[in-house]
């Protein structure tokens, strides 16, 4: 319960084995009767967007990273990063009629040097949401 609010608005971070989910949730609250105090409510919505898979990995080249859109706004942006937040490359992605994507990274970073070993993470955004997952780069 939630006192004097319409809506509550909660951010998750899940840090998992080999998965970083960040996930926002809105929720509808309604009041109680009793003493101002109000009741949340759960507002479930499905998945626009998700990884569907990074192979293989641990990788040594490149990586391939299977992804899915399914809305054309607003903008959806699948990035690299490494474990320091540093962009190693973003592009935009929009959504196709066979609904799964695959961009395939030749471990190259933005001034066409090799990018360290090390581990990096697969990031697929729109709007709020945002997933992502980790990989590892050899070599």
């Amino acid at each position: 319960l939630i006192p004097d609010a319409t809506k509550a608005c909660l951010s998750f971070i899940f840090l998992g084995f080999d998965e970083i989910i960040f996930f926002r949730k809105i929720f509808s609250l309604s009041k109680k009767k009793s003493n101002d105090m109000v009741e949340v409510k759960n507002n479930p919505r499905p998945a626009k967007i998700k990884i569907i898979s990074l192979y293989p990995n641990p990788s040594n080249r490149s990586i391939s990273i299977e992804f899915s859109v399914e809305l054309f706004a607003p903008i959806a942006y699948l990035s690299i990063t490494d474990l320091r937040g540093r962009n190693i490359i973003k592009m935009s992605v929009q959504p196709l009629a066979t609904r799964t994507q695959k961009f395939t990274w030749n471990g190259l970073v933005q001034n066409g040097q090799e990018a360290p070993s090390g581990v990096y993470i697969a990031r697929l955004s729109q709007g709020m949401e945002v997933v992502s997952k980790k990989f590892t780069l050899l070599k």
